[in-house]
């Protein structure tokens, strides 16, 4: 999620602003991190998508209990998500 948002916010202008908001946001919604080491994930996934989205797959599929969502921008992670039946959210 965080290399994400990185990848989203490094070419910002306001990024130190944006970072403010999203450590906050992490605080406020009691957001923790979740990792996916790269030897539990899909080696075909991790060379199709890369070892973020595989990631997000991964910990998705791990926790589908708690019914986690991913908000992405990202087409092909969001085809991935469906294919999956993982919720989502496509950000624009």
């Amino acid at each position: 999620m965080v290399a994400e948002i990185h990848n989203w916010v490094k070419h910002k202008r306001d990024a130190k602003s944006l970072w403010k908001h999203t450590y906050e946001d992490f605080r406020v919604r009691e957001i923790t991190e979740v990792v996916a080491p790269l030897l539990t994930m899909d080696i075909d996934l991790v060379a199709s998508v890369g070892p973020v989205d595989a990631s997000l797959i991964e910990i998705a599929r791990q926790s589908r209990r708690q019914r986690p969502a991913i908000l992405t921008i990202d087409d092909e992670l969001l085809g991935r998500c469906n294919s999956a039946g993982i919720d989502l959210g496509h950000l624009s």
